[in-house]
């Protein structure tokens, strides 16, 4: 699913090139605009952060999540 989705530029391959806290709201707000979620494309996140070296953004993203759940 991530590669039809990873085209130059979009919100998908900057988090995949970079994932930082600003790309991952860049690509949550694109996957929401096209009715995914970010499950659709990154089924484990936090495995995907540890490989990538940004084990801590997943404690960040959790509670960005949980707040907005709030």
């Amino acid at each position: 699913m991530l590669l039809q989705f990873k085209k130059k530029n979009s919100a998908v391959d900057k988090f995949y090139r970079s994932p930082t806290l600003a790309n991952y709201r860049l690509l949550r707000q694109e996957l929401a605009d096209d009715g995914l979620s970010i499950e659709n494309i990154f089924p484990d996140l936090d495995a995907f952060l540890a490989w990538r070296g940004r084990a801590y953004l997943s404690r960040q993203i959790r509670e960005i999540e949980s707040n907005k759940k709030k």
